[in-house]
């Protein structure tokens, strides 16, 4: 992405419009990706670009350790891409950038058995795996996003809430690319205006659950605790 401040330079020079910006990015730390967004947005604005819109076009869990792809570690990160740490960090990111200055992204890919990029399906049975789960799960997230603020934990969890017809919606994605965290963290959570009920469904996905109802119970004062074990995934209907 350190061509653009020289790209912008060029197409400015040369009076030529611009309607929308592209980037890659594949990591496994999601602050990199609104990093970045911030980044190239700030540059769209430097070179009077600030109108144009801003996808990133590709994006994907992948760890680079400087071998090539046939090494032992692509196939680490393929293995990842199809199970619950991959799954989780594609929540992670999405969650991340709603609130970065991107207008689109576009998970790399859906196209089974034609790469290793492919998080939806396992490539020999077809049966869903934990991503499409992710997916489905952001499905749910319909209407419009409301304020969403965490306080205190580790800073491994990302939070993104939406209302409709007066309908709270929240997905929690837990994601640490350390394989040695393994803790539990109790998540508290309390929706202003909530009249307390019996029960509150939560839908968690993790290395035990795929998209699995658990009820939960809230408190005197409408709350609720939601237990999530590194990487995993949950939505929690109001």
């Amino acid at each position: 992405y350190l061509y653009f401040p020289e790209f912008f330079e060029y197409m400015r020079a040369h009076d030529v419009p611009i309607d929308f910006v592209t980037w890659h990015k594949y990591d496994v730390e999601p602050s990199l990706y609104v990093k970045e967004a911030h980044m190239l947005r700030e540059w769209m604005k430097e070179y009077g670009y600030e109108d144009a819109e801003l996808f990133l076009t590709e994006w994907n869990y992948w760890q680079l350790k400087n071998r090539g792809a046939e090494s032992s570690y692509e196939y680490y990160n393929f293995e990842t891409r199809l199970n619950i740490k991959g799954a989780a960090f594609v929540g992670a990111v999405m969650c991340a950038m709603q609130d970065a200055p991107v207008d689109m992204l576009m998970y790399y890919d859906f196209r089974v058995n034609v790469d290793s990029f492919c998080g939806f399906y396992d490539p020999q049975t077809r049966k869903h795996m934990p991503t499409y789960y992710v997916f489905y799960a952001w499905s749910k997230l319909r209407g419009n996003q409301c304020a969403c603020t965490l306080e205190g934990g580790e800073g491994d969890i990302y939070a993104v809430a939406a209302v409709k017809d007066g309908k709270t919606t929240l997905m929690l994605t837990r994601y640490n690319d350390d394989n040695n965290t393994c803790n539990i963290a109790t998540v508290n959570i309390s929706v202003k205006g909530y009249t307390p009920g019996e029960v509150v469904y939560c839908h968690l996905t993790d290395d035990r659950h795929n998209y699995t109802e658990i009820p939960l119970f809230p408190a005197e004062d409408g709350s609720v605790n939601v237990r999530l074990c590194n990487n995993s995934i949950a939505i929690v209907e109001f």
